[in-house]
């Protein structure tokens, strides 16, 4: 939230200078980041699932990426991290032991030795750092976004209120200093949860998960292309195209599962 502080205005800080954000350990929805306004209280709430949730994400895709997998590989996991939550839950309130939470290494079949030499690597440990705290701070961002522009008001949320705190969101976040192009793994775990329970039918008050990847990526990029000196660090890397191909083959996710994705403008 330190990072967000300079960038908002007057009537934004004023506001989010009422607002409680908290964490619920007891709470194990994967799906309920939520901006919650009670009369004159509000508050971002975090449910622990999630967090978890999207702390394995986090550490699966950037394994994926640096292992050089194919992305259908990550969402497997992200899918199979999704269920043993939920798995560990209903066994939780039986009283029984939950189920282990796998590694990516061990959903991929990794050797220990080979796991064990990428997930201590210098760059593993920068993309999870990377990948964790912009993620989180788009997530924060977002709800932000709800309380600010008055979304909150009203008896229920809309597609558009949702597009438009995802638009605010990719601009308070490239103004603070994060890069949505990092911001994606949350949205695809939203996509797994999507998948599994049929949350997204065609009515959802948000956008699907993959199609919100798309616009974090193509902002992100925007964003990354006008930094001086970027394109010169991926050419003289021999990056640029494996940068290119990578942003090319996640944006082309949502077509190929069929995902008719809304229309969305980032400032």
């Amino acid at each position: 939230m330190d990072r967000f502080w300079p960038e908002l205005d007057s009537y934004e800080a004023a506001i989010m200078g009422t607002v409680e954000i908290s964490v619920d350990r007891y709470d194990w929805n994967l799906y309920g980041v939520r901006a919650v306004r009670r009369g004159s209280e509000r508050s971002i709430h975090f449910p622990m699932g999630f967090l978890i949730a999207n702390l394995y994400v986090v550490w699966g895709m950037a394994a994926n990426e640096l292992a050089g997998h194919d992305k259908d590989l990550g969402l497997d996991y992200i899918h199979e991290i999704s269920d043993v939550v939920k798995r560990s839950v209903r066994a939780t309130n039986a009283g029984q032991r939950p189920p282990p939470m796998p590694s990516y290494g061990e959903f991929v079949r990794m050797s220990e030795a080979e796991w064990r030499r990428l997930a201590t690597s210098e760059q593993y440990m920068l993309y999870v750092e990377a990948m964790m705290g912009d993620g989180l701070a788009f997530i924060l961002a977002h709800e932000i976004g709800h309380h600010v522009q008055g979304h909150l008001d009203g008896p229920a949320s809309s597609l558009q209120e949702e597009l438009s705190a995802d638009n605010y969101a990719v601009g308070l976040s490239i103004n603070s200093g994060f890069n949505p192009i990092l911001a994606f793994t949350p949205f695809l775990l939203f996509a797994a949860i999507e998948n599994d329970t049929g949350v997204y039918d065609g009515t959802s008050t948000h956008p699907p998960g993959l199609c919100r990847v798309v616009m974090m990526l193509r902002s992100g990029s925007d964003a990354a292309l006008r930094e001086e000196g970027f394109m010169e660090y991926l050419t003289e890397n021999n990056l640029r195209d494996e940068w290119f191909e990578s942003q090319a083959e996640l944006a082309a996710l949502p077509d190929e599962h069929g995902m008719d994705c809304p229309e969305s403008r980032t400032r």
